[in-house]
């Protein structure tokens, strides 16, 4: 992660799983060829838990991918 937003090393990767395709380096989200809506924090997420797929994504990485440091919410 780079300043709290995902940037991880996925560039140009591309996920496929059923009926889905996300490509990283544009951030499309398709379905069965038609592209979904999904950026900002939807989308960060989806990428961090493509990239990691299998492993434990913990609370404390999701809040420091999705809010700067400086930056104080409840996440209960």
């Amino acid at each position: 992660m780079e300043n709290g937003r995902y940037g991880g090393s996925n560039s140009g990767k591309l996920w496929r799983f059923g009926a889905y395709e996300v490509e990283s380096s544009t951030g499309e989200v398709r379905k069965l060829g038609h592209r979904l809506k999904l950026a900002g924090q939807p989308l960060e997420v989806l990428l961090l838990l493509l990239e990691r797929a299998g492993e434990l994504v913990t609370r404390e990485e999701l809040r420091a991918l999705l809010w700067p440091q400086d930056i104080h919410v409840d996440f209960e």
